[in-house]
């Protein structure tokens, strides 16, 4: 380094004006320009560069290499730079900020930790232009990256906070300072799961499109240029170094010799092949996209696409060659070739075996690798947000745009999403093999007891095969179906289960198998029994691991369904701590439990867990799949619905709100969680007496739900039942009335009778005959929902307070005046005077006391 600054400062010399007319001539503009950009590359790569920009010109040839050579010499006679050409060191200050200390250096610029002194007291990046390195090229570069860096404005960019020229005209750049490690290093010493590592790279892609879409072209992509830092919550991706990037909007020329110094200034493990073939002038987004797929290729394997340091320094011709030419080995079958030490120091640097890692990468990541890495451009993804959402179908079971849609490879993924059922399938398809041919045995044995056996083998199998395929939620039992069928295929499943005592995995296999034909037939209490029972003989003490993870959640939901809140609440809380509790757990494996049972605490009026547990999920689910995620929208969603019922309704329309924006850019097609988000909003729209607009956000909600699931799906039934509340409240009792009508579909479909949405129906046609007239009526249909009501939800809290309170004013109505106090007075001790729902009949409990008293009280 110091010959090479002594090189600069010859330069310097030859090319400042003399007072002296015998000095020398100053060096010519076109000799300095090749000779700083040769400076900037590696020593081995500089004597075919000069050739080649020297097309041909001996004697400027001659020069350059006296010149290059003076440069590498270590016995220079000059003194340092910072001595002679004012090359800025520690504690020297610039403006308002002071050097600290040398924290990187490039071809053309040096970048200091410096500290600012005002307006603020804070630590900074200083980007400064190198002494000598003043070229047109050079400046152009340094311009280039400072105005492309003040284009963007990105969490996981590091952004341009200030710029300027020194004294002496050096120009200069400040940025945030990113105090973080690359990323390959980080996720090597930090031993990141590969989960965690597609969502680190999410975070790139995310600053890398943004970036895009601004007309910044980075054009050096590779892991050093990504550094993480570490946070509370989750560790942060920041992109940096855009020295030669390039804008959409000012293309470069396309001059051969500045075209290859650009292609040689980038790392070449990561250049596009439109990079190496020297096209700078037609270079695109797509080129970058090219690199990400080279630093996911390292990410996922550990070692690099192309590895052009095993035989010696590269010559130009065998980058070119290897990046234009050589097709890329797929990440998994390069991961067979590694040997066996690295294979297993890759698979530990996950947290997981070779053979899972390889298992992992196998198949759709190797498609999205290979889709990047495309040599026509034209073939890679279109634009890095493309990219993104291929990586976030792999993280969902969904299939990807890379891969074809052959009818295999959507069945394999629709198995992929949905391994409970297709699991529980082949466990049973298995046992019933296994025990077919035990059958076929005994058949050698005893030919006419085999026979039968046989007989009731393929019996159970179509039995069997009935059940593990479960009508659509609601639905009718199908022709035939009977109680006694049923009974016989749990009666064949128990003597597999007998039979299969002995060996642990099958029994937990058939345990659980069993327990499941048990929810199917509406018996959660039995296959609550057998899946605990299945737990405790899991070899692996962890149910996450297998499909009884799955049924747990299944059992959960059956008996929320079923109004058996206290039960699921157990359920959930046992199979969050068992999650916990596992080292080995992916943090995916977190959210649905803990957002299941967020729902439940909240029904339960446990309003403190419920938030608790809803906050976590939402964290849970940010750090796994990044902030747009359709996960992260219900748990949005989640969220709101407690804050809501708390009674902060700013706050709860500002989640919903968020939601709506999150699940539009996820999926603007997709309107089913959007509907079912409308429906929230208008609630809360009601509850702030913005009725119009509640209105027409519940229509939408209604027409969106609707058109995507039909009548009989419970979502729909609950779009209807929130835009009959809201007309009610406008006083259009008709149309109330017809809203509540089209819920009809969703109750003929053996909906349990202590359904909480099902009771909330039965409370809104109540409602509605108050507001009527139709006192007898309402005080039947309040009676009713009050005693399911009693059956399932805190009989003291505000859920069941509101329903005495409305009953109380039916009575009243229909002169029970003893009655109706009764009810009145244990509504009034309940319910609180808060903001919301559970505050909403407070003032009206008051009045109707009132009402009562002044009645009782009159002769």
């Amino acid at each position: 380094m110091q010959a090479l600054t002594s090189a600069l400062q010859l330069i310097s010399i030859f090319s400042a004006p003399r007072i002296n007319n015998a000095s020398p001539p100053p060096m010519p503009r076109r000799e300095q320009d090749i000779f700083h950009d040769a400076l900037a590359l590696p020593p081995a790569q500089r004597d075919s560069f000069i050739r080649t920009a020297c097309a041909g010109d001996a004697d400027l040839l001659a020069r350059l290499q006296r010149l290059l050579a003076l440069a590498e010499r270590p016995d220079t006679f000059l003194p340092p730079a910072d001595q002679v050409s004012g090359e800025p060191g520690p504690a020297m200050c610039i403006g308002p900020y002071t050097l600290i200390e040398l924290i990187g250096e490039g071809g053309f610029g040096r970048v200091y930790r410096a500290e600012q002194t005002e307006p603020l007291r804070r630590q900074v990046a200083l980007k400064i232009i190198k002494t000598g390195m003043d070229t047109r090229s050079a400046i152009a570069r340094f311009e280039l990256e400072r105005r492309a860096l003040a284009l963007m404005e990105h969490p996981h960019i590091a952004r341009v906070l200030d710029a300027g020229e020194t004294q002496s005209g050096r120009p200069y750049f400040v940025m945030e300072l990113v105090s973080g490690i690359p990323l390959l290093r980080y996720c090597r010493t930090q031993r990141v799961p590969l989960l965690e590592r597609l969502a680190l790279f999410l975070q790139v892609c995310s600053a890398v499109g943004h970036a895009h879409r601004k007309g910044v072209i980075h054009r050096d992509l590779k892991p050093s240029n990504i550094l993480v830092q570490a946070s509370e919550d989750r560790p942060i991706a920041k992109v940096i170094d855009f020295g030669i990037a390039k804008l959409a909007t000012e293309p470069l020329g396309a001059d051969p010799e500045h075209s290859r110094l650009l292609m040689l200034m980038g790392t070449p493990p990561y250049l596009s092949p439109e990079q190496a073939g020297l096209r700078a002038s037609d270079i695109d987004t797509r080129t970058d996209i090219y690199s990400l797929g080279a630093i996911l290729y390292e990410l996922l394997v550990g070692v690099r696409l192309f590895d052009f340091q095993s035989g010696g320094p590269p010559s130009y011709a065998e980058i070119e060659a290897a990046i234009r030419l050589q097709e890329p080995v797929p990440p998994s079958r390069r991961f067979d070739q590694l040997p066996l030490a690295a294979k297993t120091a890759a698979a530990a640097e996950n947290r997981t075996s070779p053979a899972r890692l390889r298992s992992y990468i196998r198949g759709d990541l190797d498609s999205i690798v290979l889709k990047c890495l495309e040599k026509d451009r034209e073939r890679r993804y279109e634009t890095v947000d493309a990219l993104r959402q291929d990586i976030e179908r792999f993280l969902r079971q969904e299939p990807i745009a890379a891969r074809a849609p052959t009818w295999h490879y959507r069945a394999w993924k629709y198995a992929r999403r949905h391994k409970q059922s297709v699991t529980l399938a082949a466990i049973a398809l298995l046992l019933l093999l296994v025990y077919a041919v035990r059958a076929q045995q005994r058949l050698m044995q005893e030919r006419n007891d085999a026979r039968r056996e046989v007989l009731e083998a393929r019996q159970a199998a179509q039995i069997l095969s009935d059940i593990m395929v479960p009508p659509a939620q609601g639905s009718p039992p199908a022709a035939g179906e009977s109680a006694t069928t049923r009974d016989q295929a749990v009666r064949v499943a128990e003597q597999i289960r007998r039979d299969f005592e002995q060996s642990p995995a099958l029994r937990v296999q058939a345990l659980n198998a069993l327990g499941h034909v048990y929810l199917q037939q509406g018996r959660p209490g039995q296959a609550q029994a057998l899946l605990l029972q299945a737990i405790a003989a899991n070899d692996q003490s962890d149910p996450t691991h297998s499909a009884i993870g799955q049924s747990l959640l299944q059992l959960a939901s059956e008996y929320e369904n079923r109004g058996e809140l206290v039960e699921a609440a157990r359920i959930l809380t046992e199979f969050v701590a068992d999650c916990r509790r596992s080292a080995n757990n992916p943090p995916a494996m977190l959210g649905p439990p803990l957002s299941s049972l967020s729902h439940c605490q909240l029904r339960l009026e446990q309003f403190d867990q419920a938030e608790r547990s809803a906050h976590e999920a939402l964290a849970n689910r940010l750090k796994v799949f990044g902030p747009d995620n359709r996960d992260v929208g219900i748990c949005l969603v989640d969220l709101g619905s407690v804050l809501w019922v708390e009674g902060d309704l700013a706050a709860a329309a500002n989640q919903f709100e968020d939601a709506l924006r999150m699940f539009h850019r996820v999926n603007p097609d997709d309107d089913i969680y959007s509907g079912t988000t409308k429906t929230y909003l208008a609630v809360v729209r009601s509850d702030q007496g913005r009725l119009e607009e509640a209105a027409t956000l519940a229509r939408a909600a209604v027409a969106a739900t609707q058109a995507q699931l039909g009548n009989q799906n419970w979502r729909t039934a609950r779009a209807y039942m929130n835009l009959a509340a809201i007309l009610r409240r406008q006083n259009l009792y008709d149309d109330a009335a017809d809203a509540l009508q089209h819920t009809q579909p969703w109750l003929q479909t053996n909906v349990p009778e202590r359904n909480l949405l099902a009771i909330s129906l039965v409370l809104e046609r109540a409602r509605l005959a108050l507001a009527t007239g139709k006192d007898s009526d309402a005080e039947t249909l309040f009676r009713r929902a009050l005693s399911l009501q009693l059956a399932s939800l805190p009989p003291n809290g505000w859920q069941v307070a509101t329903t005495r309170s409305l009953l109380g004013e039916a009575l009243l109505r229909n002169r029970q005046y003893a009655e109706a106090e009764k009810m009145l007075v244990a509504a009034a001790a309940v319910l609180p005077d808060v903001p919301g729902p559970r505050g909403a009949e407070f003032a009206a409990t008051r009045t109707r006391l009132a009402q009562l008293h002044a009645r009782l009280s009159s002769p």
